[in-house]
Parts: C-alpha cells; sequence; structure tokens
C-alpha cells in the first residue's frame, strides 16, 4: 500500500514543492554550466573558485539581516520577489552568453547578484515552511524538500550536461530562466492561512542581536552550527574543484563532469527519499556524526582515486552521508527555534552552511594553485574531520540528542 507523506497532504506544501522541484533542476543545470563556462574562460583554479564563492559570498554578508526580516515580512510575497529577480539575472546571463560577449567579471557580478537574492531567499524559504504545514509535519516537509533538492542535483547536472552538449551554456541559462515561472505562478496561487502578523515593519541591530544571543547561549544550537560553519569552510567547499577535477585530473569532457555532479547527487537522493519515507527521526544526534564522518571519509577517498568511475562512486557515498548529517542539522535548527526567532535562528545556520563557503572556495583554489587539486581537498576533509572528533567529545549533550 502506497504511504501518502504527511506534508503533501496540505496543499500549500504541494504547490511550492511541485513547482520548488523544478526550478531547482533548472537551478543545478545552470550552476553546471556556469562552472563549465568559466573553466572554458579561464584555466586558473583560483578563479574557478573564486567565481563560485560570488554566488555565496552575499549570504555572509547579509543573511544575518535577511534572517530579521523573514520573520517581519509576508513570506509568500518575499518569495515571489526573489524568484522574480532570480528569473532576471538568469535571462540577463543567457543573453551575455548567448550574444557572446560574456566575461569572468560579467559572470562574477551577475553571481555577486544572485547570491544578495539568495541571501534573502534562504531563510524566507526555509522559515515558511512551518507555516505551510504546521510543527507536526515539519520534519517530514524538511526531508521532502530534501529529496527535491538532492533529486535536482541529480537531474540538473545531467540535464546541464545535454543541454550543454546540444544547445551551449546559454541554452542551460534560458532553461534556468523560464523555470522560475512555475514556482512563482504557484506562490501567488498559495493561500496562507493562520499567519500572525508583524509586530513591526522596521528591523535594527537589536532582532538580529536576539537571534544570536539564544543560539549563542543554547547547548546544543551553538555546537552544531559551529560543526556545520567548520565543515563548509574545509570540506564541503572540494565541490569548487569538480571542473578542475573533470578536466585537468581526471582528463574528462562535460559528460564526465555531470557524472562527477550527480553522483553526489545520487547518493544524496537516496538518503534524502529513505529520510521522506521513514517518518519519525531518531537518533538526531548520532545519526548528525554517522553523515559527518562518513562524509569526511568518502571525499577523502574522491581526493585520491585513481580514475572517474572510483570517484564517482565515492561520491555517491559521500553525498548520501552528506544529507543525512545536514538534513539532521537542518531539522535541529527548525524543530529547535521558537516560531518568532525562526528566520534569524536560520539565518544563522545559513551563515554557516552557505555564508561561509566564499571562505571554503578561495581557501581551496589557493591552495589547490599551491599544491594541487588532490592535496588541498584531502587537507580540508582531514581538518574537518578534527574538529568533527573534538564537537563529539566536547559536546555530549549534542551527540544524546534523540
Amino acid at each position: 500500500m502506497l504511504v501518502f507523506p504527511p506534508a503533501f497532504q496540505h496543499r500549500n506544501f504541494r504547490l511550492f514543492w511541485t513547482a520548488n522541484a523544478t526550478s531547482l533542476i533548472g537551478t543545478l543545470a545552470q550552476d553546471a554550466a556556469r562552472g563549465w563556462l568559466v573553466r572554458s574562460l579561464t584555466k586558473d583554479p583560483f578563479q574557478v573558485s573564486a567565481i563560485a564563492a560570488c554566488t555565496s559570498l552575499p549570504v555572509l554578508l547579509f543573511t544575518l539581516y535577511a534572517g530579521a526580516v523573514a520573520d517581519q515580512i509576508d513570506k509568500r510575497r518575499g518569495l515571489i520577489i526573489t524568484n522574480v529577480m532570480a528569473l532576471v539575472l538568469a535571462s540577463l546571463l543567457w543573453a551575455l552568453t548567448f550574444l557572446k560577449v560574456i566575461t569572468v567579471p560579467q559572470v562574477a557580478i551577475l553571481s555577486l547578484l544572485a547570491g544578495v537574492v539568495n541571501a534573502f531567499d534562504i531563510p524566507i524559504r526555509q522559515s515558511m515552511n512551518i507555516e505551510m504545514v504546521g510543527r507536526k509535519d515539519l520534519p517530514n516537509a524538511i526531508a521532502l524538500n530534501s529529496t527535491a533538492f538532492n533529486g535536482a542535483r541529480v537531474l540538473g547536472p545531467a540535464v546541464g550536461g545535454l543541454l550543454i552538449k546540444f544547445v551551449g551554456t546559454a541554452g542551460c541559462f534560458f532553461v534556468n530562466a523560464l523555470s522560475f515561472v512555475p514556482l512563482i505562478w504557484n506562490l501567488r496561487r498559495m493561500d496562507l492561512e493562520h499567519v500572525a502578523e508583524p509586530d513591526k515593519k522596521t528591523v535594527g541591530f537589536e532582532d538580529i542581536r536576539e537571534g544570536f544571543c539564544f543560539v549563542r547561549l543554547h547547548p546544543t544550537l551553538w555546537p552544531l552550527i559551529l560543526l556545520v560553519a567548520v565543515s563548509s569552510v574545509f570540506a564541503f567547499s572540494y565541490g569548487n574543484l569538480l571542473p578542475i577535477f573533470a578536466k585537468d585530473v581526471f582528463f574528462t569532457d562535460e559528460g564526465g563532469y555531470s557524472a562527477l555532479l550527480s553522483s553526489a547527487g545520487a547518493g544524496s537522493l537516496g538518503a534524502a527519499a529513505q529520510l521522506a519515507l521513514s517518518g519519525r527521526m531518531g537518533h538526531k544526534g548520532r545519526r548528525l556524526f554517522g553523515g559527518a564522518f562518513g562524509f569526511c571519509a568518502s571525499i577523502a577517498a574522491f581526493a585520491f582515486a585513481p580514475s572517474l568511475v572510483p570517484a564517482c562512486v565515492c561520491l555517491f557515498a559521500g553525498g548520501y552521508c552528506l544529507l543525512t548529517f545536514l538534513t539532521t542539522a537542518n531539522t535541529l535548527v527548525q524543530t529547535t527555534a521558537p516560531d518568532e526567532l525562526r528566520g534569524r535562528v536560520f539565518s544563522l545556520y545559513s551563515l554557516a552552511l552557505v555564508g561561509t563557503s566564499p571562505i571554503g572556495a578561495l581557501w581551496v583554489g589557493k591552495a589547490a594553485q599551491l599544491l594541487g587539486a588532490r592535496v588541498a581537498v584531502g587537507l580540508g576533509v582531514a581538518l574537518a574531520l578534527a574538529w568533527t572528533l573534538w564537537t563529539l567529545m566536547a559536546n555530549p549533550q549534542l551527540r544524546a540528542v534523540d
């Protein structure tokens, strides 16, 4: 008998999830195409990583303010605005590429602007989950959103690889621009009831400080967010070098590059689907650390894989473990945060996960420039592994969370 996931019983969530899954495929196709485009414009691994950093640098700068904004605005309208802006930026990237006037600085500027949009989109999108499904079905909604994202991580690069081959990188950017249309339309159709009106219309430093102080004094959220931040800087940054691994380590083409991206996504999709169908998430502390250790081990093996196929196998395992780690962390953050602080608390999580990635991208790019891509990824994973072990030993309360 087919079991219907609890979150899908909510009309608003069904509208959001189906359109968001489509949009994510377009976004991940564009990300793959952008990496390939930049690699075709320059061979410098530092520049390739720096462009990747541009998409997340604004999250580092603006996400705390964006989290406070998310707690004060109509989240549905906020997401309509961010997705319209994302559509415009994707269209600009398509036009410049189609006209063959695109340059690395132009890609950097458009990536920075997209990052600003993303800095506001993330906390608004994540804090709206509870308004769509309620607290009881929130973990299932998080798992289903992870399934959509990681399904897109499989399909997006595959679509991107095909489009690069048959219609060029410009085709990927055009498809991504179109993919925002269903999401914007479905957001307009949603009817979010029982949404409390914000008690004020302005956002100030005290609003940001309130969210930070809550997290800083919390016995599980603070070490959790630090663990995500360190892992993001030193371990997750391997992804910025995948174009370098594809072309200069494994000597493959856009098909091999797409395979590397899709392998990690396939592993994550498997873990997300398992979590979405399993019901209640138990043993969160053990699941969190198990995912973190498994991810570090898998990426270390990838860094020194002898050829493309073993590398893909390692990335599949790494994707499975990474999704387990991040979905558990996401669930802990959203279920622990009080309703009135959820946007601000999640903005700190976004800062740790996404905002720190420019540091990781620049670090791993420079390390690859000096030491080679394999050594750079291996060294980063070793540092993340050491921090994970220290967090495990120093925070028994986090390990014991059920």
